[in-house]
């Protein structure tokens, strides 16, 4: 009898642990974590992190690789000592690692170090709020006003998610469910839609026409940048034209108000690679595969919707920890990337 009273205390012991746990990692990835914030806390992301020190490193290991998704999340004077010691513990395991969707000063330090292999391969996509997409001049501003002013026509009008309503929550999640199913062909991206996990530190932004939800914005905390990481931008198969782009200048004036200079629209591929580290034949094989891939995935797409809304470019980084590279470490990239074909 004892042990049966004693098991329920237990659980629910071992269970405030790991809600714990959870709430502190959340809170350092809002503290420092940037535009993989959303794949450091994805469920299918492993965690590595050492005894005092206030950072953690989200990965997943695929093929015989650790793929790291990001900069250490960390205050930058702590990252070499937290990649030190999962450099010291991927080395047991006989693990080979690399980073993906790093930024200039980590890439920068990598190949200071004298170590690895250093690819630009993209751009994070950031703004600064406080210039409204709507007022510049020019054919992007226009196409911004002409597709809010048309969502607006057909009724479309955005609101911010602030009070617990589990009805409205359940709609927002099946436009993302909606979202999903009607992407078709080629995907890549670094992690899933979980709307409303980890809520500290995340807003949401709907759209809706009459009583029907047609689309949802997720913002992502980014504190050491004093911004947002603007993503997950879903909207439904009866959503009117123009519905992602009022979403997005609704949620850039919400925050430009508050005195917000800063948002990250995630990353996005380049026509070319900037290779630092590897030899002739490596970086064309390299080269290519690249090429092959931005045309089946059309990497590019991506950059050429967030075109419209005059964004700057920061480069983004693939670092991998040494020069030699092979097909395993290609083969992981392409898994922690969730490359597929939807039908």
């Amino acid at each position: 009898m004892k042990d049966v009273i004693e098991s329920p205390v237990l659980e629910a012991i071992e269970n405030q642990a790991e809600n714990n746990l959870r709430e502190s990692r959340v809170k350092i990835v809002r503290r420092w974590g940037g535009l993989a914030s959303d794949a450091v806390l994805d469920p299918n992301s492993e965690i590595f992190e050492i005894p005092n020190l206030d950072g953690i490193l989200g990965y997943r290991i695929e093929h015989g690789c650790a793929v790291v998704y990001g900069n250490p999340v960390c205050a930058p004077a702590m990252a070499s000592k937290l990649v030190e010691a999962f450099d010291h513990y991927t080395k047991k395991l006989g693990l080979k690692v690399l980073y993906v969707g790093a930024t200039g000063w980590f890439a920068e330090a990598v190949i200071q170090s004298g170590q690895g292999v250093s690819i630009e391969f993209g751009y994070e996509i950031t703004l600064n709020p406080q210039r409204d997409p709507r007022s510049h001049t020019g054919s992007h501003g226009s196409l911004v006003r002409r597709k809010v002013r048309h969502a607006e026509k057909e009724g479309v009008c955005v609101e911010e998610y602030t009070e617990a309503d589990s009805a409205l929550e359940v709609a927002l999640e099946e436009v993302g469910n909606s979202w999903l199913q009607m992407r078709k062909g080629p995907q890549v991206h670094i992690s899933h839609v979980h709307l409303f996990d980890d809520r500290p530190g995340k807003r949401w932004f709907y759209a809706k026409k009459e009583d029907q939800i047609v689309g949802v914005v997720v913002l992502n905390q980014l504190e050491a940048r004093q911004g947002w990481l603007l993503n997950h931008l879903m909207f439904t198969p009866q959503a009117p034209n123009g519905t992602p782009e009022i979403l997005v200048v609704t949620a850039l004036a919400k925050i430009a108000e508050e005195g917000c200079h800063f948002v990250s629209f995630g990353n996005a591929s380049k026509a070319s690679l900037e290779i630092m580290g590897l030899g002739k034949f490596s970086s064309w094989a390299i080269t290519h595969i690249f090429k092959l891939a931005t045309h089946i995935f059309h990497l590019e797409g991506h950059i050429k919707f967030w075109d419209k809304f005059h964004p700057q470019y920061e480069p983004s980084y693939i670092l991998f920890r040494e020069r030699n590279i092979g097909i395993r470490q290609i083969l992981s990239l392409m898994k922690a990337l969730n490359l597929k074909w939807r039908n």
